[in-house]
């Protein structure tokens, strides 16, 4: 089912980044905090995590920016953005993020994110966040990991 290509059986488990080593930011953060946050660790997206270390949401860049271009009649736009950056991320975030079990093949990852228009996917298992799959998490494992058969980080200049 879906495309084949190398590495799309494989789980999502083998090629998601761990719990640990994700950016995650807190419902109650600010807008702007959780915006610098993302930006030095070079991510799109993260998990909106609770108190408790629950899942409550997504914010992705795109909601960021959706929210700053979003038409306004205000005259006075620096003040618009100083409140959009005091908002707090649950104004914002996606409170149901899509999740994929850790089981399932990256094929079924990819087919989901696609039809889906999604750049994640919140991995879940037994109802707790243990991993997020990025779509470039999926093009790397079908074109530049091991597991493929061509490898564009070894030879980048060539491709010039």
């Amino acid at each position: 089912e879906g495309s084949r290509w190398p590495g799309s059986q494989t789980s999502v488990e083998y090629h998601m980044r761990a719990l640990d080593e994700l950016v995650s930011v807190e419902p109650d953060d600010t807008l702007k905090a959780a915006a610098k946050k993302m930006n030095r660790a070079g991510v799109s997206g993260a998990p909106v995590i609770d108190a408790s270390g629950a899942l409550v949401g997504v914010l992705s860049r795109t909601d960021l920016l959706r929210r700053i271009a979003r038409p306004t009649e205000a005259s006075d736009h620096t003040e618009r953005l100083r409140t959009i950056e005091q908002e707090e991320v649950a104004s914002l975030m996606t409170a149901t993020p899509v999740s994929i079990s850790p089981e399932a093949s990256m094929s079924e990852a990819a087919n989901l994110m696609h039809d889906l228009s999604l750049n994640r996917l919140m991995v879940v298992d037994d109802n707790a966040l243990v991993g997020l799959l990025s779509a470039s998490d999926v093009v790397r494992t079908a074109l530049c990991d091991e597991i493929s058969e061509v490898s564009y980080d070894d030879d980048e200049d060539e491709l010039d």
